[in-house]
């Protein structure tokens, strides 16, 4: 009976050399790598012409038909346009109401422009005044064209009409005078700095 108590105290110093029935270490978990915010993709266009912001700094349509065109051109007039030239338009404004004989396709260089269309009044003395707008087009517009096809009447008198166009670059204008030759496909164009300086620019702030 004595030798018991000997088994059990040399039992209790071997779990006390093997390290047993200490209390268990709490487990240190790897900490999940951080979860860095993706940056803006790096070397994109620095916006600076007020266009660049719209993505359409020149309109694909007005650099596909209007090869040649002067520097200084704001607007593409196509004379009797070609069914090719108006399905090139992936976004077609259509006003013609039966005159087949004066179409024209109009086409902005710059997606933010806005153009009138006005009734003028001619004088004795060979001037112009404005008369009566016709139309007034936003091609910045939500549901924007990217031309409009219509067609604007020259008679063989005085001319009648006169378009104003607007852009965050510049503003011109074009008289609509009849040459007195077949129009077909003949391109003409909207000039930067032809502005009437006798009226005060028709567009509002």
């Amino acid at each position: 009976m004595k030798k018991f108590p000997v088994l059990l105290g040399a039992a209790m110093a071997c779990l006390a050399l093997c390290g047993c029935g200490r209390p268990a270490a709490t487990p240190v978990l790897p900490t999940p790598p951080a979860q860095s915010t993706p940056s803006p993709q790096a070397g994109g266009p620095t916006p600076t012409d007020p266009l660049a912001a719209r993505g359409t700094p020149a309109q694909t349509l007005y650099d596909a038909l209007a090869q040649g065109a002067p520097d200084d051109a704001l607007m593409l007039i196509i004379n009797q346009p070609t069914g090719e030239q108006l399905s090139a338009a992936a976004r077609l404004e259509t006003w013609l109401e039966g005159d087949d004989a004066n179409r024209v396709l109009l086409v902005p260089r710059y997606g933010d422009a806005r153009a009138q269309l006005w009734e003028m009044q001619s004088h004795t003395d060979g001037t112009f005044t404005r008369k009566t707008m016709i139309w007034d087009y936003d091609f910045a517009a939500k549901d924007g064209a990217q031309a409009i096809h219509t067609a604007i009447f020259r008679p063989q008198s005085a001319p009648l009409y006169k378009l104003y166009l607007k852009t965050a670059q510049a503003e011109g204008e074009f008289l609509f005078a009849c040459n007195g030759g077949d129009n077909t496909g003949r391109c003409e164009y909207v000039l930067c700095g032809d502005i009437d300086d006798m009226q005060p620019f028709p567009f509002g702030p």
